[in-house]
């Protein structure tokens, strides 16, 4: 019963990373390098939690071997990833970072070559699971000379990349990463000294760990990642500090939102609801008109003057969609004639 609750939290945990993995991947702007190795983390922890956690619903204990060794695989992977991307971000020569990815590349070969072709478990069926025993210790050596050799290697190489940083943030997220290292070098010789707290699921804590490392590097690159010079992360700045007119309007043509060169351009009063007739000198026609041409996601540009001051404007107004396609709300600037003709 325990081998069975243990597998099915552990191939949750890697279906959760994979879907953080992608979801971080496909919403984020910039930095691609970072989004495409977040990516293939995502994807390495699931395959050693997914892998080893199928190895426990597999009833027949002769076909057991093949998801544990795609969990190990994944295991593997995720430290070779991390190696590649450290060299990658510190913009080492590729002459110089090949040496030690390749070497580590044939190492994590030979270690899968070993458990396959030495076949290092015994498989048991049990009633409502499968478990496995370690019966070749020179593999079992192997994979931790392995595990260990990259561990420490990676520590080093992140120290190094800490000490490149020149910026706080940058200096914070690397100490993070050496921090979820120290974590995995930790478990890697509990892991190795063949202590097993669950043994219906021997590498459950160890892949839950993983997993842990995975969500310490999620978090970072996230944070790390929201300083990226783009649209996304300075449009809240732009709206508020531009020195020109931009409002908000919903559908209906009631004013959401303005910024401060909007409050003083078109004496806005806060006390009470805002229209565009309230604002500009439209008749029921000419806002009936916008409005309609609006819904259909069509955006323009009208003469009016603000009701205000009188002050004869240009208003272009554009209409933003939303995921469906469908028209949410309508940004407005404005541009008083007289700088209009100046341009």
């Amino acid at each position: 019963m325990l081998g069975g609750i243990l597998s099915l939290i552990l191939f949750s945990l890697g279906l959760v990373s994979f879907a953080f993995a992608l979801s971080f991947y496909l919403q984020k702007n910039g930095y691609l390098y970072t989004r495409v190795f977040t990516l293939l983390l995502g994807i390495a922890i699931f395959l050693a939690c997914a892998g080893h956690s199928i190895v426990a619903w597999t009833a027949d204990a002769r076909a057991a071997f093949i998801p544990h060794i795609v969990g190990l695989f994944g295991i593997d992977t995720l430290l070779l990833l991390e190696l590649t991307f450290l060299f990658y971000d510190m913009k080492a020569k590729r002459s110089r970072a090949a040496i030690p990815v390749v070497f580590f590349a044939i190492f994590e070969s030979l270690d899968l070559l070993f458990r396959v072709a030495k076949n290092c478990y015994v498989y048991i069926s049990q009633v409502l699971y499968t478990t496995y025993e370690l019966k070749d210790y020179f593999s079992h050596i192997f994979h931790y000379c392995y595990v260990g050799t990259i561990a420490v290697f990676l520590l080093f190489l992140s120290i190094r990349w800490h000490k490149s940083r020149t910026l706080a943030r940058e200096k914070n997220f690397s100490m993070r990463v050496i921090a979820a290292n120290f974590l995995l070098l930790l478990f890697d010789i509990i892991n190795a000294s063949g202590v097993t707290i669950f043994e219906q699921s021997p590498n459950f804590l160890y892949c839950a760990v993983l997993t842990i490392v995975f969500f310490i590097w999620y978090s970072q690159v996230k944070k790390y990642s929201s300083f990226v010079l783009s649209v996304q992360n300075v449009s809240k700045e732009v709206f508020y500090t531009i020195d020109a007119p931009v409002l908000i309007l919903d559908m209906a043509g009631n004013l959401d939102l303005y910024n401060a060169a909007a409050g003083w351009a078109l004496k806005i009063d806060d006390n009470k609801k805002n229209t565009l007739r309230d604002l500009f000198t439209l008749t029921d026609v000419d806002a009936l008109r916008l409005l309609t041409k609006a819904k259909r996601a069509f955006s323009g540009r009208l003469e009016t003057s603000i009701r205000a001051t009188e002050q004869k404007c240009f208003a272009s107004y554009f209409v933003k969609l939303d995921y469906t396609g469908e028209p949410y709300c309508m940004i407005m600037t404005v541009t008083r004639q007289a700088q209009e003709e100046l341009k």
